[in-house]
């Protein structure tokens, strides 16, 4: 005979758990409607547009200049000094994962660029929230707040590829993609986390505790930054996002 009362608690888990999928999945875009709401947001998010926009600029020049051609030369090149269809698929794959690693080190470097303003935008967005106990903004308090940015900013770049290469395992892609889901809802969610001095295992923790939330939110933003582009106001969107996020559950704990 089943147990009513199991059943019961098990449904409310699982309408709980989605529910707070949902409830990630749509934070991004209370973030966007919560930043032209507040003219102080809109203006501090054009710091990250901006540095984006600086960075990828210099990357087309780049390309336009000749570095596109020399790798398309060189990789053609590559794949004519030998037969068969393993160095074939090799080189393939040589190629994507350092077409990954240079769009995951753009990544890295503009986030690394934009972080001292992104740390004010975060604070700007727990005011706006109506925030009391906000930690401000300090020269001593950056420095510190830049070595924990730094050594997270590390961890996501080369876990993030690791997860990337796994994406061409069939069938375990998806457990990779999941991480990378949930690695980039970490990436956003420290920036409030980062002012308050909270190192890696705190916001690690902060994850393990809010899985389904930070599920939600990692798949939106992904999807943001994949989009061309949009990709370059998901900076701004993550940041105030990842704040929502934490503000929301400091309320609820």
């Amino acid at each position: 005979m089943l147990d009513h009362s199991k059943t019961v608690v098990t449904q409310s888990t699982l309408a709980s758990k989605f529910n707070d999928l949902l409830k990630g999945a749509i934070t991004p875009f209370l973030a966007l409607k919560l930043i032209f709401n507040h003219s102080r947001l809109l203006s501090l998010s054009l710091a990250p547009i901006i540095s984006a926009v600086i960075v990828f600029s210099l990357m087309i020049y780049a390309l336009l200049a000749g570095l596109w051609t020399f790798a398309h030369s060189t990789f053609i090149a590559f794949i004519n000094s030998y037969s068969g269809i393993f160095f074939v698929l090799a080189a393939i794959l040589t190629l994507s994962a350092l077409s990954f690693f240079a769009v995951s080190f753009l990544t890295f470097f503009v986030s690394l660029l934009a972080s001292p303003f992104n740390d004010i935008l975060a604070e700007k967005t727990e005011l706006a929230l109506g925030e009391s106990d906000v930690p401000h903004w300090s020269v001593g308090r950056l420095f510190r707040i830049f070595w924990i940015d730094l050594r997270k900013s590390i961890l996501t770049l080369f876990t993030a590829l690791i997860f990337s290469l796994g994406l061409l395992i069939p069938v375990a892609n998806v457990l990779f993609f999941i991480g990378l889901a949930l690695l980039n809802t970490f990436t956003f969610i420290t920036y409030p986390q980062s002012r308050r001095e909270h190192g890696l295992a705190k916001s690690l923790l902060w994850i393990g505790d809010h899985l389904f939330l930070s599920l939600g939110f990692g798949i939106t933003t992904l999807l943001l930054f994949s989009i061309p582009v949009i990709d370059i106001f998901a900076l701004p969107i993550s940041v105030v996002g990842g704040t929502i996020l934490f503000c929301d559950s400091n309320k609820k704990s």
